[in-house]
């Protein structure tokens, strides 16, 4: 059977109003909270310059999205996390919310392990925040490798 979205549904899901505000993302790192990411968008004009988007769900809340400054990172994990979409995942993660400080600058990075609810090091530059280990996605193929069984409860 055909899975169809609803026009009006996308199309509403392209507006605001569904990104995290700065006291939801910081309770996002401070409680640790795991979130899977089940779209992305490497480049986009945003309201404050050009954006990665990430999509993100947590287990009983409605989908919201996290926008992060472009990276050429960033952008190749969009593409990562799109390409296992595509090949069947529902989803990937857990990841969750880190800071990083250096000097007078902070900002918000995705990690895949929990990290303690204060800033973590700070990448070489900012526009490198991204995580360096296990987030890449799945080589292509017709079934996604480590993909959750079917039979399996999904974590959201």
């Amino acid at each position: 059977m055909a899975t169809i979205v609803s026009a009006t549904e996308v199309l509403a899901a392209e507006g605001g109003g569904m990104y995290l505000n700065a006291e939801e993302k910081a309770a996002l790192h401070n409680e640790q909270r795991p979130f899977w990411i089940v779209s992305a968008v490497g480049e986009q004009d945003g309201q404050f310059g050009p954006q990665s988007v990430f999509f993100i769900r947590e287990k009983g809340k409605e989908d919201s999205k996290l926008a992060f400054g472009v990276t050429e990172a960033r952008k190749e994990l969009a593409r990562k996390i799109t390409t296992a979409i595509a090949n069947g995942a529902d989803g990937v993660g857990p990841f969750y919310l880190g800071r990083w400080e250096n000097g007078n600058r902070s900002g918000w990075t995705l990690t895949p392990e929990p990290t303690t609810p204060m800033a973590i090091p700070a990448p070489s530059t900012p526009q490198s925040a991204t995580p360096t280990t296990s987030a890449s996605a799945p080589t292509p193929s017709p079934a996604v490798q480590g993909a959750i069984d079917a039979g399996d409860d999904l974590p959201f």
